[in-house]
Order: structure tokens, then sequence, then C-alpha cells
């Protein structure tokens, strides 16, 4: 009885590295109920959340196959459009995913904020509206009108005012370019051109 008592002791003890109690065991539970429902009946919008939070193990590249699989369009990268985080649009009645401005590669955070405060006062129209409207001081006045009916585009860039970083313009105006960012304003090549740069891929992080 002893070593059998030892046995199943020793099972147990193994059990303990990986093995849940009840109610963490439920709480995962739960959370996995919750999470396959909302993937399940509104996959666009859980997907925006997944990839713009990016919890768990898995890279951005698998979850943008996933989205694939389910039949959730990519959007391009859009300098009028992107914000802070993936969200959903209708694009003749489907709905796909417009990425961030983070999500050109070498975009801060920091910068896709001072772009999104620049745009309050309107959409850009050019490369070098950009250029230029980035140089100055940002100063977002009282009554700056909502671009792209963007409503709560005021709670997403909620920063001190002060000045944009200019030293880091161009690299920003550059990566911004080869995302296909102002593809919108002019097609990829003259972009790079414009912005100094031989014309090459989208980089997306």
């Amino acid at each position: 009885m002893g070593e059998r008592a030892e046995e199943v002791w020793r099972m147990v003890e193994g059990f303990r590295g990986y093995g849940f109690t009840e109610s963490h065991a439920q709480a995962f539970a739960r959370h996995a109920y919750a999470s396959l429902w909302l993937k399940h009946r509104y996959p666009a919008e859980f997907l925006a959340g997944v990839l713009s939070e990016m919890p768990g193990m898995w890279p951005p590249a698998t979850w943008r196959q996933e989205a694939r699989r389910l039949g959730v369009p990519f959007l391009p990268l859009s300098i009028n459009r992107s914000g802070l985080r993936y969200r959903v649009e209708g694009v003749g009645g489907k709905k796909a995913l417009r990425p961030p401005l983070t999500a050109a590669k070498g975009v801060s955070e920091e910068a896709a904020r001072a772009i999104l405060r620049e745009r309050l006062r309107g959409p850009f129209t050019s490369l070098e509206d950009f250029r230029a409207r980035l140089h100055p001081p940002v100063v977002l006045p009282e009554s700056a009108k909502l671009s792209c009916g963007q409503t709560d585009l005021r709670k997403q860039v909620a920063l001190p005012e002060g000045q944009t970083d200019l030293r880091k313009q161009e690299d920003l105006l550059l990566a911004l370019a080869k995302a296909g960012a102002f593809d919108e304003l002019h097609p990829r090549r003259e972009a790079l051109f414009r912005a100094g740069l031989p014309p090459g891929g989208p980089l997306l992080a």
C-alpha cells in the first residue's frame, strides 16, 4: 500500500507543473469559450482585437494567415485612414481589417500619434503636404475637425502639446512610403521617388 501511495504521489507531483486548480481551469475554459464565440460570430472584430493587443504566443503572421482562412481581407495601410490599432471597415458589404500606422516597420506609436494629431486638421493631400505639416510643432486647435468619420480619434491622440521629432522625420517618411501608406495619393514608385528612395516592396512589421 505504501509503495502504491508513493507512486500515486509521484504522478501528482509531476502534474503540478502544468495542472490547474478547478477554479483556474474554469476561468480558462470561460475565456476560451468566449473567444471561440466571438471568433465565430464576429471574426473581423475578434481578429482586430487580437492583432492590436497580440496576447499569447502566436506571431502576427499566423493571425494574418488565420484571417485569410476565415475570409477576412486586409485593406492597405493608409496615411489618411489608418489609426493606432487594427480596425474593422466595411467594403462592398463585407468587413475588412485596416492595419495601423505602426504596422509599417520603423513607425513608432509616438510617431503615429503625431501623425494622427496633425490629421485632425484634415487629411493629407500629398507626400509633400505630409512633410510640410509634420515640420512645425504639432498644435491641435480646440475646433479641430475629425477626419474619416473617426469620432473617437481625439481619445487616441491625447498627448502633451509639443514638437514632432524632426530628426526622425525623413526615416518616418521613407518607412511609410515603402509600406504603401501614400498609395492612395501617389503610385508607389512615385511616392518612393518623392521620398528619396529607390522603389521597393512593402515593409510590414
